[in-house]
């Protein structure tokens, strides 16, 4: 037995190993990606069909917002499992305000009549805080 050979024979074992566990793990992440896709077509069925058994009301969300924000709760969910969707939901609606605000103060837009701007400003500035906190938590961890 050459010297040479049970270096070899350890290298090929290693090798073959690595490569069973790299298909092992591909074939599980296209079954995440299917699984993902699947339930992104059966939400926006559910979406679309809903309305053939109700009727919005002043205060609904228009139909392309509630699949937009279920989408991207599912898709948010995915990536952060410990989510909630309530976290979610409100997360986009106080990050669409900050742009908002955005757009009034540069000009490009101005804020629906009849809005409520103190409380309008007082979530924005409940948001930047909540965020300014919770990067401050990550700094100091």
């Amino acid at each position: 037995m050459s010297p040479n050979l049970i270096p070899a024979l350890a290298l090929f074992l290693f090798t073959t190993g690595v490569a069973i566990y790299a298909i092992w793990d591909a074939r599980s992440q296209v079954k995440k990606t299917i699984k993902l896709q699947r339930d992104l077509a059966y939400l926006k069925i559910k979406n679309d069909t809903v309305w053939e058994f109700i009727d919005p009301t002043e205060s609904t969300h228009s139909s392309e917002i509630a699949k937009g924000l279920h989408e991207f709760g599912l898709l948010a969910q995915a990536l952060n499992p410990e989510w909630s969707p309530e976290t979610i939901k409100s997360a986009v609606e106080n990050e669409t305000l900050q742009f908002a605000e955005e757009l009034v103060k540069t000009g490009k837009a101005s804020w629906k009549a009849g809005l409520d701007l103190q409380k309008v400003r007082r979530a924005i500035d409940d948001w930047r805080a909540d965020k300014n906190g919770e990067r401050v938590r990550r700094i100091m961890s």
